[in-house]
């Protein structure tokens, strides 16, 4: 909310962008110690983190695409967005549950 609020009144999209880009990195690389580690608790904590950090990264994406393609419904641009985020997704999850079934039985 605090960041949507400083985007909103400064227009700086692009340096959002970076250092919500940076912060997610950071706390991937916390998830990855958390696996190593294989401590339960530390892995919910750093996915907290990391959902902490992401959240505000959707709107902020929907805003900046909605001042790029100007001409363009603000409708139009948030559904193809949306709509292309969840196709992307779910072939990635899907991509990698197949991997997984492939490693188990060869």
């Amino acid at each position: 909310m605090w960041l949507g609020g400083y985007v909103g009144r400064t227009r700086k999209y692009k340096s959002a962008v970076v250092g919500v880009g940076l912060a997610a990195t950071i706390s991937l690389g916390s998830i990855v110690l958390a696996a190593i580690s294989k401590d339960a608790l530390l892995m919910k904590l750093a996915f907290c983190v990391f959902g902490f950090v992401v959240n505000p990264l959707y709107p902020i994406l929907c805003e900046f695409l909605c001042e790029v393609s100007f001409p363009v419904s603000e409708l139009t641009v948030g559904g193809i967005f949306y709509t292309l985020s969840q196709l992307l997704g779910t072939a990635e999850v899907k991509k990698n549950i197949l991997t997984y079934i492939y490693q188990i039985f060869i």
